[in-house]
C-alpha cells in the first residue's frame, strides 16, 4: 500500500561519487532531487512526471513504417526555404556585421520571391 507524497522523504544512497554518499529526496512539489551529502550546492532535480515519462519513451519506441515523397524542383526554386534560411542565420554565432548582411540579402530575395508569386 502506498501513501501520497505529501511531505518531504528523503533517503541516503549507498551509491558513492567523489567520496560521498548521494541523498535521494522526494519533495512536496511531485519531484526528485539529488545531491551530495555534505554539499549544499550540486542539487539536481526533475519532475517525477516527467522522469517517467522519458524513462518510459525508451521502453516506447517502435519502428514504424514511414513514406518519403520526393518533389521535382524547378530550376528557378531554391533548394532550401529562404525562411528556413533567415531563421538558421538568425541562430548562427558570428559578427554581427555579417549576420545583418546575409539577413538583408535573404530579405531581398524574399521580397522578389513574392513579388513573383503576385
Amino acid at each position: 500500500m502506498a501513501t501520497q507524497l505529501n511531505s518531504l522523504i528523503v533517503r541516503e544512497s549507498t551509491e558513492i561519487i567523489d567520496e560521498r554518499n548521494i541523498l535521494v529526496a522526494l519533495t512536496e512539489d511531485q519531484r526528485i532531487s539529488f545531491r551530495l551529502k555534505g554539499m549544499k550546492s550540486g542539487v539536481v532535480s526533475i519532475p517525477i512526471k516527467e522522469l517517467y515519462e522519458t524513462l518510459m519513451l525508451g521502453t516506447q519506441l517502435k519502428a514504424k513504417p514511414i513514406s518519403i515523397k520526393r518533389t521535382v524542383v524547378s530550376s528557378d526554386e531554391p533548394m532550401i526555404s529562404l525562411n528556413r534560411l533567415r531563421s538558421l542565420n538568425a541562430t548562427t554565432p558570428g559578427s554581427i556585421e555579417a549576420l545583418a548582411k546575409l539577413d538583408s540579402i535573404i530579405v531581398e530575395l524574399l521580397e522578389e520571391a513574392q513579388s513573383k508569386k503576385v
